[in-house]
This record gives structure tokens, C-alpha cells and sequence, in this order.
């Protein structure tokens, strides 16, 4: 049985893609154990609340939240996500520029082989 070529091609562009998915996911889990989880002060007011009402505390059980290894406000956090996307969409026509002029199947492999060596 031979393997033709549009199926490998297929398959590699199926792979870019989901390559591609999956690092802008791991950056938005990333950013949550780089930075930590803010800390939120309980209200005193008797408003009503649109979110879930936070856990039960247990007496005698202390509450630990996880400090990052970076103090980043969230104007910075939104400027290193944001920089993922904007690198992403700037990139979108110089790649296709050069998947015209070298052709797909190298455009695709050499970063891959890039990223295993």
C-alpha cells in the first residue's frame, strides 16, 4: 500500500495546527504558575453577588495561596499574552510568502526538524 503524498501533507498540517493550539494554551496555564493567584479581600457589604460564593473555611485550616516567581500586574500579564498573538498574526504573511516561493512541505519541516534537534 503507498502513501501518497497529499495524506502526509494532511497530516502534517493537521499536526502544525494542533502544535500551534496547544502553545497558546500552555502559555495561558503557564502564566497562572508563573504569577500565582490573586488574592481577593472579602466584602463586607450586603450586596448580591452574580459569582459562586468561594469555598467553606474550616476552623483551624489556613488558607495558602500559591505565590509565582513573578509579580506581574495584570497589564503586564496581558502584554506577554498578547505578544504571543500578535507574533502569531504578524508572521501569518511572511510564512505564506515563503510557503509560495519554497512549497509547503519544506515551510512545514524545517521548523519541526528545527524543534527536534
Amino acid at each position: 500500500m503507498k502513501i501518497l503524498c497529499r495524506y502526509v501533507l494532511a497530516w502534517m498540517g493537521a499536526l502544525g495546527i494542533m502544535n500551534v493550539y496547544f502553545c497558546r494554551i500552555n502559555l495561558s496555564t503557564a502564566m497562572v504558575a508563573m504569577v500565582g493567584v490573586e488574592k481577593h479581600s472579602k466584602s463586607t457589604s450586603n450586596t448580591t453577588h452574580s459569582q459562586c460564593p468561594g469555598p467553606v473555611e474550616v476552623e483551624g485550616e489556613d488558607k495558602v495561596f500559591p505565590e509565582g516567581e513573578f509579580d506581574w500586574s495584570k497589564k503586564q500579564q496581558g502584554l506577554v499574552t498578547g505578544s504571543y498573538y500578535w507574533g502569531y498574526a504578524t508572521c501569518q504573511i511572511p510564512a505564506a510568502w515563503l510557503a509560495s516561493k519554497m512549497g509547503f512541505r519544506k515551510c512545514l519541516a524545517s521548523p519541526c526538524c528545527w524543534h527536534l534537534s
